[in-house]
């Protein structure tokens, strides 16, 4: 039977279904510190929680919706999954607990995977070879657009309405890729091509996959540097800060003193200084007195003050630019991949 979707048009769409996971971390990214205040957190640090509970219903989700969707199908697992993740939306949109707007943040995760799982599922049911490098190479194209639109977007709603109506574009979102996939995507797993969905063979398959050392060895590796990166991220701050005693400025100072003393002379051997505007995925910003003592030290010895703006920059984090968080004023910003 001839599809009724045409070839860009299926790209466009799996695209969509890909790009909801980006788009339901970034898009809410600029609202951090208005649910931080709305729910009156008692650390910055709680904040991520908003992306970590997401990941984290990702994580389960999809050990699930790849064994259903070869189970029930293409089309049954996205629609469970765009359900799933419409209803904890509406949880998010509707909560006034910090708790139980997280656990709405799990439920999303959860639905997400469903969506992301299948459409690389139906790619690989419609196509191989060179048109599935073709009509991949398509689908990044516009999947890697999200990341740089969604926080703009974010901000927007924002500015207009308010943080919590990013969850009503997330159900909106939810309800036209939904109608999208009824109306123009058939199913692509045929119902002899289906797998019973069997403990065993679920058991089987993870047997399988832990007893591959080589898998097991880039699986570990991947985790415990991703994982190590993150816990740092989430506690950072507060160990230097709290378990120290110290402020983000005077530890600066012992760092800068350390340079010092191991013969660096600033206004030689330092022409310029290049800071991110927060750290990672998470958006955790500096303690604004470390910054403000970095914009000093670039006044005291002449050095040249720059910003990377290409993840905070154009509204992504509540103002024009990132380091406006800071009360500083760089000499250059990188927006992209260049100054």
């Amino acid at each position: 039977m001839k599809s009724k979707i045409h070839f860009h048009e299926f790209a466009l769409l799996m695209a969509l279904l890909m790009s909801i996971v980006s788009f339901s971390i970034d898009a809410v990214l600029p609202a951090l510190g208005e649910i931080g205040k709305v729910f009156i957190l008692q650390n910055d640090n709680q904040a991520q929680w908003v992306i970590i509970t997401i990941f984290s219903g990702m994580t389960l989700g999809q050990l699930i919706a790849g064994p259903l969707s070869d189970a029930i199908g293409r089309k049954r697992i996205l629609f469970t999954g765009i359900l799933i993740y419409f209803l904890g939306s509406l949880l998010c949109y509707s909560t006034q607990s910090f708790e139980w707007f997280l656990v709405g943040r799990f439920i999303q995760g959860i639905g997400v995977s469903g969506p992301y799982v299948a459409s690389i599922s139906i790619v690989r049911d419609k196509y191989s070879g060179a048109q599935m490098a073709r009509i991949m190479s398509l689908i990044m194209m516009v999947f890697m657009v999200a990341p740089a639109v969604a926080p703009s977007l974010g901000q927007l709603i924002i500015h207009f309405f308010g943080w919590r109506d990013i969850f009503v574009l997330y159900m909106v979102y939810a309800t036209v890729v939904g109608l999208w996939v009824a109306l123009r995507l058939e199913e692509t797993l045929a119902s002899e091509n289906r797998l019973p969905m069997r403990v065993q063979a679920f058991k089987d398959g993870f047997k399988e996959v832990v007893s591959n050392k080589t898998t097991m060895s880039y699986l570990l590796c991947a985790g415990f540097c991703f994982g190590g990166f993150i816990g740092y991220l989430g506690t950072s701050q507060q160990i230097f800060m709290q378990q120290f005693g110290k402020t983000g400025a005077e530890f600066l100072e012992i760092g800068l003193k350390k340079l010092q003393e191991s013969g660096i002379d600033f206004e030689k051997d330092i022409c310029g200084f290049m800071l991110e505007t927060f750290q990672g995925w998470g958006a955790v910003f500096y303690p604004k007195d470390f910054v403000q003592a970095i914009e000093d030290i670039c006044k005291r010895y002449n050095i040249l003050l720059t910003f990377d703006e290409m993840q905070s920059g154009f509204a992504r984090t509540g103002r024009k630019f990132g380091y406006e968080h800071y009360g500083v004023k760089p000499d250059l910003l990188c927006c992209g991949k260049g100054i």
